[in-house]
């Protein structure tokens, strides 16, 4: 399709990628386009002859892909209205993670992210970016160098979108304040310490970078999850001081430096919550949020009440509620699900989604976000979040898709098939057999791949479902979409590796076990020999489709962590071949691993897995590969 923008609009570099990906290429002798900017609605037309968009410029690349979407399925002429119900809609990605995407995949991924209808976005960084005057922060991490933001920024705002920066600035904080120049400012683990100087020295510096930084005017100084605060370093120095008290001193502090530098600051409200909980809750429903905290958030500031978990709507509600009981109009920010496994979790997310973003829309919330979070491993590709992106973006403009309209929709703003992503989260859908449970968070792709099989954490717990034929049944139907995949092929082939490992690993270690207990020395030799080889080949192709996939989307480091996990897995597979070999040849008398009793993951009560889930959530990987400890 061929449009000429004429004098309508200048033609960005974010708009290229955009026209790029719906298939137009601007030219003299296109279709004529006429814009008219301003108004939050999208009105757009087509009379045979010209195209007409009247939309803010941040709706623009929406609208240029409704318009691509209805072109391409009649020449005759349309008319179409929307009114966007939320002013802001963004969405987070998670840098802090291990993986800090690539230039490149940042602006693939917003582009994607502006057609479907976002205008804003932040880069979640604790310490991944650069600050001179603290060498150590951000080290061997990837941080972004200022030039590397600057052209993010560039680009987001090529597209209509406005990149905000998006900090922490009290917890959170582990990976910088695990040097020895940050000793003095640290409270507790991941909790900066309050009330010092050199505390304030690097927020201050943080903020500053963030200023110099980005065209924006607001900063996310995070302040979530402070649990710590006051119980560490902080104790020992000034004994025990009410965490309000503390907290909101804080608060004051970061808030006079975003000030300072001319930011208006957005912060998290959990903290809030749970103050005013009575369970200290950081999703209470029936908090009451103290008015001594509130006092103390400037005018300017915003309150963001995150909550991912929530399956009704009344309950959404209700903590907007408390929100606006005192005084405070929240943004919200809901989730992807990409935090849990290996996969994406598209039951979860549109299970809590849905409900979440009909509560905004009803309460009349202007700032919706959604936020693409990562575990320790940072293994979901952020790319299978698309189907939900869609999702927050087909409601912000007051519609609520079925799944054949939505996907339609996904198919034109990225080219990604809805049908792919949910399979792909198929992969955790594994059904126990009648009459066993499992939980709604479980995560069989992550547990059976990390798990030592050798000591079978996991073990007692595979028999309550056919592990290995639902990964294969998976497998046989992610190949279908390799024909048509495209530049998400590396993405699909990784998965498909997954299934193909996750199949021979599941019951690797309960065979290896059965075998030892019925004192089959002529079947371990046989397992030696046939199973495991296939297992290394399996979990080998399995690592180099994700190296790959990895280093095409994200830098370099944080890959070492996936390394030890790989190396890991295809260690222990040569020390169960060794170990098994010894004991046939008679010179072990024993296996002492294989001859220790399993227990569930999660303990038991009388033999029955602790709440009654046979297939639980098991999400550390420390937990599934040793008894002892990693970190020492």
């Amino acid at each position: 399709m061929k449009i000429c923008l004429g004098a309508a609009r200048e033609l960005t570099e974010g708009l290229k990628y955009a026209a790029s990906a719906l298939g137009i290429t601007f030219a003299a002798d296109g279709l004529p386009l006429e814009w008219l900017a301003g108004g939050n609605e999208i009105d757009l037309s087509f009379d045979g002859k010209r195209l007409k968009i009247q939309c803010a410029n941040g709706r623009f690349v929406r609208a240029l892909g409704l318009a691509a979407e209805r072109l391409k399925e009649s020449d005759a002429p349309f008319a179409l209205r929307e009114e966007a119900a939320f002013d802001t809609l963004g969405v987070m990605l998670d840098m802090s993670r291990n993986a800090v995407m690539n230039l490149e995949t940042i602006k693939e991924f917003l582009a994607a992210a502006a057609v479907m209808g976002f205008n804003a976005a932040m880069l979640y960084t604790e310490d991944v970016y650069e600050m001179p005057e603290y060498p150590y922060f951000g080290y061997m991490r990837g941080r972004y160098r200022k030039e590397e933001l600057r052209a993010a920024d560039d680009f987001a705002h090529s597209l209509g979108m406005e990149l905000i920066p998006c900090i922490q600035t009290l917890a959170h904080l582990e990976h910088t304040l695990r040097w020895r120049y940050a000793e003095g400012m640290r409270d507790y683990n991941d909790c900066m310490l309050a009330g010092e100087a050199e505390t304030y020295a690097l927020i201050e510096s943080m903020i500053k970078t963030a200023a110099e930084t980005f065209r924006s005017r607001r900063i996310h100084i995070g302040m979530d999850e402070a649990d710590s605060m006051g119980r560490g370093k902080y104790l020992d120095k000034h004994g025990y001081k009410n965490r309000i008290e503390l907290y909101t001193e804080h608060l004051k502090k970061v808030t006079e430096l975003t000030a300072r530098y001319g930011l208006q600051p957005t912060l998290y409200s959990d903290m809030f919550i749970a103050a005013g909980s009575k369970t200290h809750g950081h999703q209470d429903p029936d908090t009451v949020l103290p008015q001594e905290l509130i006092r103390e958030i400037p005018a300017d500031a915003t309150l963001v009440y995150w909550d991912y978990f929530k399956e009704r709507e009344e309950d959404y509600l209700r903590l907007i509620k408390a929100h606006t009981d005192a005084g405070i109009v929240p943004a919200f920010a809901g989730s992807a699900w990409t935090y849990i496994g290996s996969c994406h979790r598209h039951d979860k997310a549109f299970g809590t989604s849905k409900p979440a973003l009909s509560a905004c829309r009803r309460a009349g919330i202007k700032e919706v976000w959604c936020t693409l979070w990562q575990d320790g491993g940072a293994e979901v590709d952020v790319f299978t979040a698309f189907l939900t992106l869609q999702l927050f973006a087909e409601y912000a403009f007051g519609h609520t898709p079925n799944d054949e309209a939505l996907a339609a929709r996904l198919k034109t703003c990225s080219g990604m098939d809805a049908e792919l992503l949910t399979t792909i989260s198929a992969i955790d859908d594994i059904q126990p057999y009648p009459g066993f449970q499992k939980s709604p968070e479980a995560n069989p792709s992550f547990f059976v791949m990390w798990q030592d099989f050798l000591l079978g954490f996991a073990d007692k717990h595979l028999a309550y479902a056919d592990f290995a034929g639902h990964f294969e049944t998976i497998e046989k139907k992610l190949r279908n979409f390799l024909p048509e995949a495209g530049k998400y092929a590396p993405l699909l082939e990784r998965y498909i590796c997954l299934c193909g490992a996750a199949a021979a690993k599941a019951f690797a270690g309960v065979e290896m076990k059965r075998l030892y207990d019925a004192q089959d020395r002529d079947g371990l030799r046989a397992f030696a020999q046939d199973v495991l080889p296939a297992l290394r080949e399996r979990t080998a192709a399995l690592r180099e489709s994700h190296r790959k996939l990895w280093h095409l989307h994200n830098k370099p480091f944080g890959w070492e962590v996936m390394d030890v996990r790989y190396g890991g897995v295809l260690a222990r597979i040569d020390t169960a071949s060794w170990r098994i070999g010894e004991y046939c040849a008679g010179r072990l008398d024993a296996l002492e691993e294989l001859a220790a009793k399993r227990l569930c993951f999660n303990g038991e009560v009388n033999g029955v897995p602790h709440g009654n889930l046979h297939i639980p959530w098991m999400g550390f990987y420390e937990a599934l590969t040793t008894a002892g400890d990693l970190s020492n």
